[in-house]
Protein backbone atom coordinates (compact mmCIF):
# COMPACT_ATOMS: atom_id res chain seq x y z
CA UNK A 1 0.00 0.00 0.00
CA UNK A 2 1.41 3.38 -0.99
CA UNK A 3 1.27 6.44 1.25
CA UNK A 4 -1.59 8.86 0.71
CA UNK A 5 -0.89 11.20 -2.22
CA UNK A 6 1.86 9.03 -3.73
CA UNK A 7 1.58 7.69 -7.29
CA UNK A 8 2.58 4.20 -8.30
CA UNK A 9 4.42 3.52 -11.58
CA UNK A 10 1.28 2.67 -13.55
CA UNK A 11 -0.34 5.99 -12.61
CA UNK A 12 2.80 7.92 -13.57
CA UNK A 13 3.04 6.06 -16.89
CA UNK A 14 -0.63 6.73 -17.62
CA UNK A 15 -0.22 10.45 -16.86
CA UNK A 16 2.84 10.65 -19.10
CA UNK A 17 1.05 8.91 -21.96
CA UNK A 18 -1.99 11.19 -21.68
CA UNK A 19 0.28 14.26 -21.56
CA UNK A 20 2.23 13.15 -24.65
CA UNK A 21 -0.95 12.45 -26.60
CA UNK A 22 -2.41 15.83 -25.67
CA UNK A 23 0.82 17.59 -26.58
CA UNK A 24 1.16 15.86 -29.96
CA UNK A 25 -2.46 16.75 -30.82
CA UNK A 26 -1.99 20.38 -29.79
CA UNK A 27 1.30 20.83 -31.66
CA UNK A 28 0.08 20.84 -35.22
CA UNK A 29 -0.65 17.32 -36.24
CA UNK A 30 -2.67 18.70 -39.16
CA UNK A 31 -1.25 19.69 -42.55
CA UNK A 32 -0.14 23.29 -43.07
CA UNK A 33 -2.46 25.55 -45.09
CA UNK A 34 -1.81 25.71 -48.84
CA UNK A 35 0.25 28.63 -50.19
CA UNK A 36 -1.66 31.84 -50.89
CA UNK A 37 -3.04 32.26 -54.42
CA UNK A 38 -2.83 36.08 -54.03
CA UNK A 39 -0.82 37.94 -56.69
CA UNK A 40 0.40 40.63 -54.28
CA UNK A 41 1.86 37.96 -51.99
CA UNK A 42 3.49 36.29 -55.02
CA UNK A 43 5.09 39.58 -56.02
CA UNK A 44 6.40 39.97 -52.49
CA UNK A 45 7.86 36.46 -52.73
CA UNK A 46 9.51 37.26 -56.06
CA UNK A 47 10.93 40.48 -54.63
CA UNK A 48 12.30 38.61 -51.61
CA UNK A 49 13.87 36.04 -53.98
CA UNK A 50 15.31 38.82 -56.18
CA UNK A 51 13.47 37.48 -59.20
CA UNK A 52 12.09 39.69 -61.95
CA UNK A 53 9.04 38.52 -63.82
CA UNK A 54 7.52 39.30 -67.17
CA UNK A 55 3.85 38.68 -67.94
CA UNK A 56 2.62 38.52 -64.33
CA UNK A 57 0.30 41.07 -62.70
CA UNK A 58 0.88 42.21 -59.12
CA UNK A 59 -2.78 43.21 -58.69
CA UNK A 60 -3.66 42.63 -55.02
CA UNK A 61 -7.20 41.54 -55.89
CA UNK A 62 -6.13 38.88 -58.36
CA UNK A 63 -5.70 35.20 -57.43
CA UNK A 64 -4.42 32.29 -59.52
CA UNK A 65 -2.71 28.94 -59.53
CA UNK A 66 0.42 30.69 -60.78
CA UNK A 67 0.54 32.87 -57.65
CA UNK A 68 -0.09 29.83 -55.48
CA UNK A 69 2.84 28.04 -57.13
CA UNK A 70 5.14 31.02 -56.63
CA UNK A 71 4.15 31.35 -52.97
CA UNK A 72 4.72 27.65 -52.30
CA UNK A 73 7.99 27.15 -54.18
CA UNK A 74 11.61 27.80 -53.21
CA UNK A 75 13.36 30.69 -54.97
CA UNK A 76 15.84 28.54 -56.88
CA UNK A 77 13.06 26.18 -58.00
CA UNK A 78 11.07 29.13 -59.43
CA UNK A 79 14.10 30.12 -61.49
CA UNK A 80 14.57 26.48 -62.55
CA UNK A 81 11.05 26.46 -64.03
CA UNK A 82 9.03 24.74 -61.29
CA UNK A 83 6.08 27.06 -61.91
CA UNK A 84 6.21 27.12 -65.71
CA UNK A 85 3.19 24.82 -66.00
CA UNK A 86 1.12 26.94 -63.62
CA UNK A 87 2.34 30.21 -65.14
CA UNK A 88 2.07 29.97 -68.95
CA UNK A 89 3.46 33.05 -70.66
CA UNK A 90 5.32 34.22 -67.55
CA UNK A 91 9.11 34.33 -67.48
CA UNK A 92 11.28 34.53 -64.38
CA UNK A 93 14.87 35.84 -64.32
CA UNK A 94 17.26 36.75 -61.52
CA UNK A 95 17.46 40.50 -60.81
Amino acid sequence: MSPRGACDNSQVNRLLLISLLALSTACGSSDPPPPSPNHKAACDTLSFCRISESGFSCDADKVSGCAQCINGTACNAILAGACSGACPGVTFKPK
